[in-house]
């Protein structure tokens, strides 16, 4: 049986980016410690999204300031 968590918790930064990107957050914006995607967790296309989802880096997570809420790459597929 696969381990979601484990899965994500293996998950490098450039993974993150590859998902993200196939998914339509390809118009992200990269700092050092965070990666702020379109808000693609509540929008159906990236475009109708402002850039208020953001990747944690340290803790592997993502937190939608508009209304989402703080969660894994898991959730959010």
């Amino acid at each position: 049986m696969i381990d979601v968590n484990e899965v994500v918790k293996n998950l490098t930064t450039d993974d993150i980016k590859e998902i993200m990107t196939s998914i339509g957050g390809e118009n992200y914006i990269e700092h050092k410690n965070e990666i702020i995607f379109p808000t693609i967790c509540h929008n159906h296309y990236a475009e109708d999204g402002s850039h208020k989802l953001y990747y944690y880096k340290n803790s592997k997570l993502f937190v939608c300031y508009t209304c989402c809420g703080t969660f894994n790459i898991a959730k959010l597929l």
